[in-house]
């Protein structure tokens, strides 16, 4: 059958891709180890006929995927991966007896439900599910159906106190709604591993560090802040009216100027600057970004457990990314505000519009400011 996309506000009933994410209450390591590939080699051989989540041969139906890039992207980790415990196996059983559940009576049996991609963590579970056909129940009730199962094969293995209620949280469900999506979220989901043991080595990395001051501003910053002590520094700052053509040649010129040595800054806003800052990545050079939606709030449990996501991981492990979220008081820094607005003077006046201030917390008014605080940044070091 063919896919076709939807919007992701008809998609949770009916046909439909999503990513779930089941976290172990209390984030407890029940479903498994995570463990160095050297060390998990044997182990894998052992259980070759359990049912293992980097197993790509035990994915039903994925000439059937949408997404055919499925052999690519499926490969298995390289650094390290998940030694199931007994309960993670049960569990793993269980999802592959999932589609089984849901099997369509004019379509000879053949199941409604594809399961995609899964990945166990020690204390979670990604899974991305292909919903092929309505079966009567929403992606949240169908996802409810497997946490019952779960909690009641944790209390028979007497991992999970009967009266301590679901031993997985309500999951957190992605809805998949345009093309591309399914390789990234697949990808995602198989780099799990290695991610994790990439913080392993690298803590100080992965650490998000409050209130650090450069060129008398703040910000909450992560990655290697080493990468502002070189000295050679490009600001990406891209006019959102540039054509194809015109982003492709301040692509070429940044990667010469990367190859050389010289630092990329970027808050990689508009289509230009993202452009510039995925060929830089791509090439193995060195990132310097400035986060405007900034970093989780401090003692949440969502900040500690934040970590760069997709391509971002590897760079900020590998020492090749700095995150930089400007706090909140930035914004009132006399020397800010001025040259935030003779920015957009300068571009209203370029285009032979009148200037006229506008807000400064609204969000045109903090995307300039964050080059200009980039700016700042790079000159100020220089000095």
């Amino acid at each position: 059958m063919s896919f076709e996309w939807k919007d992701r506000n008809s998609i949770f009933k009916g046909e439909g891709i999503y990513h779930l994410t089941f976290a172990i209450a209390g984030r407890q390591p029940l479903l498994g180890q995570l463990v160095a590939i050297e060390g998990a080699c044997a182990h894998h051989q052992a259980q070759e006929n359990r049912p293992y989540p980097g197993d790509v041969s035990r994915l039903n139906n994925t000439d059937d995927l949408p997404y055919k890039g499925w052999r690519k992207e499926l490969s298995t980790s390289k650094l390290a991966t998940v030694r199931l415990s007994e309960f993670g196996q049960a569990i793993a059983s269980d999802i592959i007896a999932l589609p089984s559940r849901y099997s369509c009576a004019d379509t000879e049996n053949k199941p409604s439900l594809q399961i995609c991609a899964k990945q166990f963590m020690p204390d979670h579970l990604h899974v991305v599910i292909w919903v092929k056909k309505d079966v009567g129940k929403s992606i949240r009730q169908i996802a409810q159906g497997f946490r019952i199962g779960v909690r009641k094969i944790a209390v028979d293995m007497g991992v999970w106190n009967n009266d301590d209620g679901h031993p997985f949280e309500i999951p957190f469900i992605r809805t998949l709604s345009r093309k591309g999506q399914l390789s990234a979220m697949i990808s995602y989901v198989h780099a799990n591993p290695d991610n994790a043991w990439m913080r392993r080595l690298n803590p100080d990395l992965y650490t998000i560090r409050r209130r650090q001051q450069y060129a008398n501003l703040h910000f909450d910053c992560m990655g290697k802040s080493r990468l502002l002590d070189y000295p050679d520094r490009q600001v990406i700052a891209l006019s959102r009216s540039l054509s194809t053509e015109q982003i492709e040649a301040e692509v070429q010129k940044a990667l010469r100027k990367a190859e050389n040595g010289t630092i990329t800054y970027t808050a990689a806003i508009n289509t230009g600057e993202k452009a510039v800052a995925r060929a830089v990545r791509e090439a193995g050079h060195p990132l310097v970004v400035m986060m405007l939606d900034g970093f989780p709030a401090e003692g949440t449990e969502a900040a500690r457990y934040y970590h760069p996501s997709g391509v971002y991981h590897k760079a900020c492990g590998d020492g090749l990314l700095f995150l930089m979220a400007p706090l909140a008081e930035n914004y009132n820094n006399p020397t800010l505000i001025t040259l935030t607005d003779a920015e957009l003077k300068h571009k209203d006046e370029a285009k032979g519009y009148q200037y006229r201030p506008i807000p400064h917390d609204t969000k045109r008014w903090r995307m300039i400011a964050g080059n200009i605080m980039l700016k700042m940044i790079a000159q100020f070091l220089t000095l």
